[in-house]
């Protein structure tokens, strides 16, 4: 692999919607502390979202909306595979699959990663600046910082992709050829050179960005990201021991 190779960004995506809502609040046009209510509060499937009435804008950034993510809900993972190719992986779709559903804790009480919080909040930047939040990173920050190997994955052809393999006994139950020039359900690809420049940068001529705003506008993370290294790390030790074990 090269520094040119593009890879799925999966949850990296996530700092770029970040930064546009950074991006926003400096122009004045969004605050984190908005109620969600605000934005796309008037449509009439809004109140069936958990703590629908009590979420800001703040809360869909830092993961601690209380909103379910859909990938865990039970049934839902077997739905989405059964629906294979049909082109229904839309934001609506996915925010439809809450509704009605529990809140895993009253809004700004706790921290729960959620996908779903981050497809409204996308919904919620379409409504402010009424325009594609893609065609929105790109013109706030994608286009400034020369970041030309970064674009959305929302098609199944996806060119020159990196791909990876594993065997096929592995412990986590992995197709043996894991990724492949069509590959979908993330909602961005870059490679990693581009990447890196806009973490060290995001601020560009079109949005200002303070490097203590990003930061803290994503401390949350730092959570997930000690909670996941000890579940991977106690992963790869067990596959590890059970490799070298003695049969």
């Amino acid at each position: 692999m090269m520094p040119e190779t593009r890879m799925l960004a999966a949850s990296i995506g996530k700092t770029i919607w970040g930064a546009i809502v950074l991006a926003l609040e400096a122009d004045g046009l969004i605050s984190r502390s908005d109620l969600v209510t605000e934005h796309p509060g008037d449509e009439p499937w809004f109140t069936r979202i958990p703590n629908a009435s009590d979420i800001t804008v703040g809360h869909l950034l830092t993961h601690t909306s209380g909103l379910p993510d859909h990938v865990h809900m039970d049934g839902v993972a077997t739905e989405l595979i059964a629906m294979g190719r049909e082109d229904r992986f839309n934001p609506p779709y996915l925010v439809s699959l809450l509704f009605d559903e529990p809140a895993l804790f009253e809004a700004g009480t706790a921290w729960g990663y959620t996908d779903n919080g981050y497809i409204l909040l996308g919904l919620v930047l379409e409504t402010v600046t009424d325009a594609d939040v893609f065609e929105l990173a790109a013109e706030r920050f994608l286009v400034p910082l020369g970041l030309t190997n970064t674009m959305p994955s929302n098609t199944s052809i996806l060119e020159g992709i990196a791909v990876g393999y594993v065997t096929e006994d592995n412990p986590f139950g992995l197709a043996p050829r894991t990724m492949g020039e069509t590959a979908t359900q993330t909602r961005r690809m870059c490679s990693t050179a581009p990447a890196s420049r806009f973490i060290r940068k995001p601020s560009t001529d079109k949005s200002t960005v303070t490097e203590a705003g990003f930061r803290a506008t994503f401390q949350a993370f730092d959570t997930m990201r000690t909670t996941t290294s000890r579940l991977l790390s106690k992963s790869i030790r067990t596959w590890v021991l059970s490799t070298i074990a003695p049969t």
